[in-house]
């Protein structure tokens, strides 16, 4: 599915003032899309650590609140650092003298999120023993506070989110098959930074706008090495603190200025720039039989085709993230028939 300019701008409106997702990679606008879908079904949200699950679930319940006119309360809880005993007492609280240090009544989180979602963060994190209590707790909509005899009933919508792969880890049986399940009605994938480079720059003036309180001056090369960054540590959750690096160190200063970027950013991209591959035994043999040439157009279709599946099939995406010129694409594109001729014309009408 390819999204036009009317499908951006839509979502763009509909966070406006509220969660605002940045970006116009097809991937994320994909995913946006399918949260306006899912509208009150559960959703699992997936994706690798801090590429922005927790804005994804504030979206969700928005998206739910203005459909049906009402504020819907949000409420959530990391599941990574819980026992199974005080993941109960978060969830259901408790009774007063339901156990010692118990000195007053506790709501728990399913009853303050009444009418609204619970957004459970790290689901896979779950121990085996709390994801019993909690199938069951999904199977009936019912719960008891601890230290209570009285039965509730839960009136709150259900979003999980995870940076495993709870599919296979139900295979291995460390997840609950029945449990993975019920929480992915509706399951929604959120790309990594490193696979959305045509997003950093927005991100980045997002977020100096942001910190800094509004528009501020900056280096373009700042952009360049952000764009070339890994960010295999963080993703957009590593950009934002990288940016909220640059305003504090720029605050005195009328510009961001590349030298108020911290050094790893520098040394890694210098280390990418510098040139110091070291070819494989493999390639020296290929060169040495079918020649230089042979071999280095052997390689640049072989990243064209990935570059092809990264961009999901964007042309325009492609040409920006190669550096070259869309028509320079146009034609590596037809040297290797990657595409076939008609196919290329009709992605080229409207994308250049």
């Amino acid at each position: 599915m390819r999204f036009n300019d009317d499908t951006k701008v839509s979502l763009s409106l509909r966070s406006a003032g509220r969660t605002q997702i940045v970006g116009s990679n097809e991937a994320i606008l994909r995913a946006q899309e399918r949260i306006i879908q899912a509208q009150g079904l559960r959703i699992l949200l997936v994706g690798e650590t801090g590429v922005g699950k927790t804005p994804f679930a504030r979206f969700s319940n928005e998206v739910v609140s203005e459909a049906t006119g009402t504020d819907r309360p949000f409420e959530q809880i990391n599941c990574a650092c819980l026992s199974s005993e005080h993941f109960q007492d978060q969830l259901f609280g408790h009774k007063r003298g339901a156990f010692t240090g118990a000195i007053a009544d506790k709501r728990g989180l399913v009853e303050i999120a009444r009418g609204g979602d619970l957004f459970l963060d790290e689901i896979g994190d779950m121990p085996l023993e709390t994801q019993a209590h909690f199938l069951t707790f999904l199977d009936t909509m019912e719960y008891y506070p601890l230290g209570e005899d009285k039965k509730r009933r839960a009136e709150v919508r259900v979003i999980c989110a995870t940076n495993r792969d709870l599919r296979a880890m139900s295979e291995q049986g460390t997840f609950r098959r029945d449990l993975y399940s019920r929480i992915s009605q509706v399951v929604v994938e959120i790309p990594a930074l490193r696979d959305r480079p045509e997003d950093i720059a927005p991100l980045f003036r997002h977020f100096v706008q942001y910190f800094g309180v509004g528009p501020k001056p900056y280096d373009e090369a700042i952009v360049t090495l952000f764009e070339d960054y890994s960010w295999k540590e963080g993703n957009v959750r590593e950009l934002r603190d990288a940016v909220e690096y640059l305003c504090l160190m720029s605050a005195s200063s009328e510009r961001i200025r590349v030298e108020h970027v911290g050094d790893r950013f520098r040394n890694e991209t210098s280390q990418t720039a510098s040139g110091n591959y070291q070819p494989k035994l493999e390639d020296v043999w290929f060169v040495s039989k079918f020649g230089l040439e042979n071999y280095l157009e052997r390689i640049e279709k072989s990243l064209l085709e990935k570059c092809l599946t990264r961009n999901l099939g964007s042309l325009e995406s492609m040409a920006r993230q190669l550096r070259i010129s869309r028509p320079t694409l146009y034609r590596r594109l037809k040297k290797y028939a990657i595409l076939g001729a008609r196919e290329l014309e009709s992605r080229t009408i409207g994308a250049f």
